[in-house]
């Protein structure tokens, strides 16, 4: 025996002998694992002597889809970086049908991380994120009404997958998405950003909140899709431009006090920020090439993004 409950064998690593059974691949099913510490000589009357806190219980999920997470978001995580790439590393032990993948997004004051982002999937180059296998432009950030509750994204078309493959997104802006961050869970080793040319392995010790989910979606997950904010219908001209901008609003949005329009350049830098006041816009100071353009209210629950060529 060694000093403290943490390191005695018989609480750290007690003796379990039970085997899961075959479990239906068509079913979810969940297991209440219970681990109890009595305190005292054993047989002896006294042998537990808190019954009141003696018991540790956890619930172990056999479910349609991948978590590192526990649920619950200590934190938040983002980055700051235009075109700026996340990446989940995920194992499969056979071939499966990814059909959508959940995200909890931490709501931030004003609503000011809801921009737009591209769902993505990669193959596996080298233990490292390799080609894009699929990818869904320009997905809203949802925010569920309960805490920690996920947003569920969709695939347009169910991907095959088998082995190793890697989920995440890519901004379409500098916005910091700011996603849950488990505290609790380290998974680092299957976390990668990149925010250039060259992928890099997160040092933050955690787990980003993103699920993959694999066949068919129970219903309780779909609840959720019924939160998506709203994507303007706009419609800008021509593009490209050279000197002049033309935004075409729906004719529900035509408030113009309560909109706003910025350009930002392919490295995240904001190079236009102006109330939206008239339908055209003057970009005849801005250098070629190419820019992202961004339409918003003011709490940013309703938004157009494109990408926008100046020559």
């Amino acid at each position: 025996w060694t000093n403290g409950y943490q390191t005695l064998p018989v609480h750290a690593q007690p003796p379990v002998t039970y085997k899961f059974p075959s479990i239906n691949p068509e079913k979810r099913t969940t297991y209440e694992i219970v681990h109890v510490f009595k305190e005292g000589v054993e047989g002896a009357v006294s042998d537990d002597k808190c019954v009141t806190n003696d018991t540790n219980r956890f619930f172990q999920h056999f479910k349609n889809y991948f978590a590192y997470d526990d649920g619950s978001a200590e934190n938040g995580y983002g980055i700051t970086s235009m075109g700026a790439k996340f990446a989940y590393k995920f194992v499969l032990n056979t071939s499966d049908t990814l059909t959508a993948v959940q995200i909890y997004f931490n709501q931030a004051l004003g609503g000011s991380n809801a921009s737009p982002f591209h769902l993505t999937v990669w193959n596996d180059h080298g233990g490292m994120p390799g080609s894009i296998i699929y990818q869904q432009m320009n997905q809203d950030v949802i925010f569920p009404d309960k805490i920690n509750h996920f947003a569920l994204y969709q695939l347009d078309q169910p991907l095959v997958v088998n082995s190793t493959i890697y989920i995440g997104w890519e901004q379409t802006d500098e916005t910091n998405l700011n996603v849950g961050f488990d505290r609790n869970t380290d998974a680092r080793g299957k976390m990668f950003y990149n925010t250039g040319l060259v992928w890099q392995e997160s040092f933050l010790k955690g787990s980003v909140m993103l699920r993959p989910v694999f066949g068919a979606i129970d219903n309780d997950m779909l609840d959720i899709t019924e939160l998506r904010q709203a994507r303007l219908a706009c419609k800008i001209y021509p593009n490209p431009a050279s000197t002049v901008l033309h935004i075409e609003m729906p004719a529900e949005n035509q408030n113009h006090d309560n909109y706003y329009v910025d350009i930002s350049n392919m490295l995240g830098q904001k190079i236009l920020h102006i109330a939206y006041t008239s339908s055209m816009i003057d970009i005849q100071h801005l250098d070629k090439g190419c820019y992202v353009l961004n339409i918003y209210n003011k709490d940013r629950s309703k938004f157009y993004t494109s990408k926008l060529v100046v020559q």
